[in-house]
């Protein structure tokens, strides 16, 4: 089994939806991270442990949660950072697990990698996440996805541009209160799945 430790602030900081979203509400942060390894966790079937520090929190025991079988999220006691947790848990499991640890620091790759994890870093698997997170959209919009694109196709007369896809998406979503999402606007197969999601 594939179990992925993330450093979760660290992750938050390093991330740019995280790291805008924390500004105005650091749980909200925190929320969106759990919600989108819930998500990832289950379409790549993995376990996923996110880990907080809990330093000047004043919390004298660790707190774990589990929102879901694939999901464990812990908040260290005070005075552990999320590094320690995360090497101790990795050195408890020995080299049992397919073991991943995501996180930008670069001293905690030396100690994990001794204990049989592998490091990946906050930016890699932040890429990682958006692409799964396509794939689940293509999954999901299976059924659709070809007639929509074979309308597209007949209304642009040929194939589908995705300058005029864009603009076609905004009109309508300015119409039915919805926004065009990034990687809609910057992939075909996407702005397809907007449009599936979206349009009657």
């Amino acid at each position: 089994m594939k179990i992925i430790f993330i450093d979760g602030y660290n992750v938050i900081n390093s991330w740019p939806n995280l790291k805008s979203e924390k500004k105005y509400s650091f749980d909200g942060a925190r929320r969106t991270l759990i919600d989108k390894m819930h998500n990832y966790s289950a379409y790549e079937k993995c376990k996923v442990i996110i880990v907080f520090d809990a330093q000047n929190s004043k919390r004298n025991v660790e707190n774990k949660e589990e929102p879901n079988k694939n999901i464990s999220v812990v908040f260290t006691k005070d005075g552990e950072t999320a590094d320690a947790y995360i090497e101790r848990e990795v050195h408890n499991m020995g080299r049992k697990y397919e073991v991943y640890v995501v996180t930008s620091d670069r001293l905690e790759q030396e100690t994990i990698f001794q204990r049989g994890a592998v490091r990946i870093s906050s930016l890699e698997f932040y890429n990682e996440v958006i692409k799964t997170e396509h794939n689940i959209r293509l999954k999901k919009n299976r059924d659709r996805y070809q007639n929509v694109s074979k309308y597209l196709e007949m209304m642009f007369g040929g194939s589908i541009h995705l300058k005029r896809a864009i603009e076609l998406a905004v009109r309508i979503g300015d119409q039915i209160g919805v926004t065009v999402d990034r990687r809609a606007k910057r992939h075909k197969p996407a702005i397809i799945c907007w449009f599936c999601e979206n349009w009657d």
